[in-house]
């Protein structure tokens, strides 16, 4: 039995995925206020597909996709880059 539930849980594990889910990404507007070093915390635990899924389409992309701007207010940038595998992994803020 218990071999079971740990196959079990290991099956739901994989069929579900280890990264976050783009249902706990913030919005936006509700990430424009925090300081910058927050902001990194957060983003870089999301992939590209779950930055787009929750934001839509950035301001601008870089080519080959291998970084996003995107407008957090009418005077703050902020540039997502992301690696091979899509993932996030370093943020620039500009101003």
């Amino acid at each position: 039995m218990k071999r079971l539930l740990i196959t079990l849980f290991l099956l739901i594990f994989l069929l579900t995925g280890c990264g976050k889910s783009a249902s706990t990404l913030p919005t936006l507007g509700a990430l424009a206020p925090l300081p910058d070093s927050t902001i990194k915390e957060i983003v870089l635990q999301y992939d590209r597909d779950a930055l787009l899924s929750v934001w839509g389409m950035p301001e601008r992309t870089m080519d080959g996709n291998c970084g996003d701007v995107w407008r957090l207010t009418e005077q703050r940038e902020m540039v997502v880059l992301y690696g091979e595998n899509g993932k996030a992994f370093a943020i620039m803020f500009h101003e």
